[in-house]
């Protein structure tokens, strides 16, 4: 699986899973298995990365969003039931 990328300045990471499993998905919806899918979706602002994120989450009701600053922090974590 690929690896956390390097943030500059205000950028940020998105992560897809699957909520029955909590496997790690790429950014085709497919179980990240191999080194040469995209799990990490880059953005440049938090707000951007989180409406992506939910709008994901409507569409597909069985994945969840981690969207992830530097040092690998947690922003806002976007499941079916709602944003923590």
């Amino acid at each position: 699986m690929e690896n956390f990328p390097e943030l500059k300045g205000a950028e940020v990471v998105l992560m897809r899973a699957d909520t029955r499993t909590g496997h790690v998905l790429d950014e085709q919806f497919e179980l990240a298995i191999k080194d040469n899918q995209t799990v990490f979706t880059l953005f440049n602002d938090v707000e951007v990365a989180l409406s992506f994120a939910q709008s994901i989450v409507l569409q597909h009701k069985t994945i969840e969003c981690v969207i992830y600053g530097k040092n690998k922090e947690v922003f806002h974590y976007i499941t079916p039931s709602g944003t923590m």
